[in-house]
């Protein structure tokens, strides 16, 4: 068994985050308030309570998901919505390359009897505040990076504290190439 009773104090994560100039340009953001840019991510998987998991299954946790081949994917968040607790950056198109990259995670693993939680469907945002603000869904100038790599982290609840466990490349797809040449 992987993780024992759920403990309330620290989760690990599979996250994307976005380059350090894209977080600083997103906790600028007037509804991103107060938000520290380290810690903006885009969370792919949730696998449980990290202060649980028995001393043996961090190593090969980590060296698992160092042979995980997912192939790096482009994502647009063009707008700024509000659900019930949070305020999140969106985008208006489907972002199918972090979908089906979302998947890929999932089913690998599942297959490695991993336990790990997602929603289904995934739909690709940025948490920018922990807290509705009141003022709904609103359009901005597209904010766009290509996801080259995800990490395990570690979130501290109560601290405000990402601590990474490790980092590993998505891999580059290959160019398209047409008929003709």
């Amino acid at each position: 068994m992987f993780f024992k009773r759920e403990s309330r104090s620290s989760y690990l994560y599979l996250m994307a985050k976005p380059p350090v100039v894209l977080a600083g340009t997103m906790a600028a953001l007037p509804r991103a308030r107060d938000y520290d840019a380290a810690r903006l991510h885009m969370t792919l998987a949730r696998l449980g309570p990290a202060r649980d998991l028995p001393s043996a299954v961090l190593p090969w946790l980590t060296g698992m998901l160092g042979r995980i081949e997912i192939p790096s994917f482009r994502v647009v968040f063009d707008r700024i919505a509000e659900g019930e607790r949070v305020v999140a950056l969106t985008g208006t198109e489907t972002m199918r390359g972090a979908v089906r990259a979302q998947r890929s995670l999932m089913r690998t693993l599942s297959a490695k009897g991993v336990p790990a939680f997602g929603p289904d469907p995934f739909q690709p945002h940025v948490t920018i505040r922990y807290r509705a603000d009141g003022l709904g869904t609103e359009a901005i100038d597209p904010i766009s990076w290509r996801v080259e790599e995800f990490m395990l982290v570690e979130s501290v609840s109560g601290e405000g504290r990402h601590v990474e466990h490790g980092r590993w490349p998505l891999h580059r797809p290959a160019p398209a190439f047409s008929a003709s040449e």
